[in-house]
């Protein structure tokens, strides 16, 4: 099968650059290709379109594969770079790797230019799926961030041993306690003992049953008002079905409690 390959060769030899096409037409790729050999038409290229590989003589009579290297950093672009040469030392072929390149390989022995050409195909493939997906978790975690921050209840994640991970803003304004002294203390560390035990037993009691529990307490704001709070707490599950923490969310029922003392009274 005969696969289009967008190919930019740094050379400064249109006699190589025919023969690394016609070694490259001999392992079912079609290049479609634009040979430059100075940097000012490289980074043309560069801007001018897209490109799947970068092939580089190592050295032109005034520019060379490192100089090339630098330029396409400069871009940031992710571009398998390989480099050919007719000349080429072994020390010079490892400077070239710890500059960036991806492989290189002599000109009298282009048979490994397809294989490598296919792997670092492939690599690139990898690494833009990895992107990808490293973006999307991203994406997902700041609105994630973005639903719990702006949520009008107390929202919270504990480990196992009962440990704050995850606070909300709303949890800092009712409770008087700052994000970053929250995390790593358990209920113990910052509410009175009566109600941390009593939040240690909710705890505790979603861990063992794996059940969600819904439960209504009178607590305690920073302000020091007392406020019917509607406390839900869930077990958070890893991957293999394992409870590995308690999310709660405690919502404030004192708007709704007095609603329903006037709907009440207005009847009576």
């Amino acid at each position: 099968m005969i696969k289009p390959l967008k190919e930019l060769i740094v050379e400064d030899s249109e006699d190589d650059a025919v023969m690394l096409v016609r070694a490259l037409k001999r392992g079912s790729f079609e290049p479609i290709y634009t040979r430059v050999d100075n940097a000012e038409d490289l980074r043309a290229a560069l801007r001018g379109s897209s490109w799947e590989i970068i092939i580089c003589d190592h050295a032109m009579p005034q520019f060379d594969a490192f100089a090339a290297l630098t330029i396409v950093k400069e871009t940031g672009l992710d571009l398998p770079f390989i480099v050919v040469s007719g000349v080429i030392g072994e020390e010079v072929a490892v400077d070239a790797m710890r500059a960036g390149a991806h492989d290189y390989l002599m000109k009298d022995k282009l048979l490994r230019l397809v294989p490598a050409i296919e792997r670092e195909l492939q690599e690139a493939e990898e690494r833009r799926q990895r992107r990808q997906a490293e973006d999307a978790l991203r994406t997902s975690e700041e609105r994630f961030r973005g639903l719990i921050e702006n949520s009008p209840s107390a929202i919270f994640l504990k480990d196992r041993e009962h440990r704050f991970r995850i606070v909300n803003k709303r949890f800092e304004q009712w409770y008087g306690q700052a994000q970053a002294d929250v995390l790593g203390k358990t209920s113990d560390d910052l509410f009175p003992q009566v109600y941390a035990e009593v939040f240690a037993s909710q705890d505790k009691e979603v861990l063992e049953t794996g059940t969600v529990i819904e439960r209504e307490l009178i607590v305690p704001f920073a302000d020091g008002t007392l406020h019917p709070v509607l406390v839900t707490k869930y077990p958070v599950f890893d991957a293999h079905g394992h409870p590995v923490g308690i999310g709660t969310i405690n919502s404030d029922m004192t708007a709704r409690k007095k609603a329903e003392d006037e709907l009440r009274r207005q009847r009576d």
